[in-house]
């Protein structure tokens, strides 16, 4: 399966001078998210499993700002983490299942109400009861035109 951008993004895409309050969100592999595109609140997936290795917990995406994207016309936004360590950097005991997927939310009350932005395909991952090395790109993690 590919990356996803899901209609939640769609529906909200930031304006530069945004700061949406974001969450990356671990997602085991008997979720059906990567199939969803029209979702538009996480309440709207079918089966969200979210990843359940003890020392598990949702990261809250540090400095994220939204920009006009270098050298496009004032159509294309950018948003962007000031952090690019490992998002999932404390050890982590092994989930129920493998990790398929880092979804992205915007935080509204930490639950079914969230905005799905973008779930990217991490193909199987497992804790191990070691540290996830799974990054956010320092820059340019999704980028959004609007129509």
């Amino acid at each position: 399966m590919a990356d996803v951008v899901f209609q939640g993004f769609y529906n909200e895409v930031p304006a530069p001078g945004d700061t949406p309050d974001l969450r990356a969100i671990l997602v085991m592999g008997s979720s059906t998210i990567l199939s969803e595109p029209a979702a538009e609140t996480v309440g709207d997936f079918t089966l969200l499993d979210e990843f359940d290795g003890i020392g598990y917990a949702r990261y809250d995406c540090a400095g994220v700002t939204v920009t006009y994207q270098t050298g496009t016309t004032p159509d294309q936004v950018e948003i962007n983490f000031t952090d690019g360590d490992d998002v999932f950097g404390d050890p982590v005991a092994a989930g129920g299942d493998d990790i398929m997927a880092m979804l992205v939310v915007r935080n509204v009350d930490g639950g079914n109400g969230d905005i799905p932005w973008v779930a990217v395909d991490v193909s199987d991952v497992q804790a191990n009861s070691g540290k996830l090395g799974l990054t956010l790109p320092a820059t340019g993690v999704l980028v959004g035109k609007q129509a």
